[in-house]
């Protein structure tokens, strides 16, 4: 039983951090500089990118789509 959650929560979050990454490089949201040499990442307005709900939505109905369909 145990390893069956470890595999349902891995099964959801593999797609979660491909899609945050995609989601930055459509639109940098989150990009911050404190100088002129030195960006950081603003971890909670990134994960606010308006992009990364369609992305990760879609991989995860394509892949129950997929489940189901066998």
């Amino acid at each position: 039983m145990l390893v069956g959650a470890i595999l349902a929560f891995s099964s959801y979050m593999i797609p979660f951090g491909f899609r945050v990454v995609f989601a930055f490089l459509n639109v940098p949201v989150g990009l911050k500089f404190l100088d002129s040499a030195k960006p950081y990442l603003d971890l909670g307005e990134a994960l606010l990118n308006l992009t990364f709900p369609p992305l990760y939505l879609k991989s995860i109905v394509g892949a129950l789509t997929a489940a189901f369909y066998l």
